[in-house]
């Protein structure tokens, strides 16, 4: 579906919870738009998730916010190369050593840049 292809819940075999996995589904050509790709106002057992993604003078920008409670991790996962070669972390914070080498949410809101 359309909505598992901008954000999925993912049970955590080990422990209780779920993580919360944000643009695994996007097609990289949808970042070409002048919009990039977002949505608003998707319930999820974590809070109303509303979240985007652009490309914008050579830097993708990913953001999302309105979590009311934090689930075991927000995964993201863009499809372009990671890691990328500059990230900053403009709100909030995120870990970037996991082992799928994606980056890892671990506020209820975050807004990253990255090229």
């Amino acid at each position: 579906s359309v909505r598992t292809m901008l954000v999925y819940e993912e049970p955590v075999i080990d422990a209780s919870g779920s993580n919360l996995v944000l643009f695994a589904g996007v097609p990289a050509a949808w970042l070409d738009e002048p919009d990039g790709v977002s949505f608003k106002d998707i319930h999820t057992a974590y809070g109303v998730l509303s979240a985007s993604l652009r490309k914008k003078d050579g830097w993708y920008e990913l953001r999302y916010s309105g979590l009311t409670d934090l689930p075991r991790a927000v995964k993201l996962s863009p499809p372009v190369a990671w890691p990328p070669k500059e990230c900053e972390v403009l709100e909030g914070a995120m870990n970037t050593e996991q082992p799928n080498g994606h980056p890892v949410g671990t506020t209820k809101e975050l807004t990253i840049r990255f090229r």
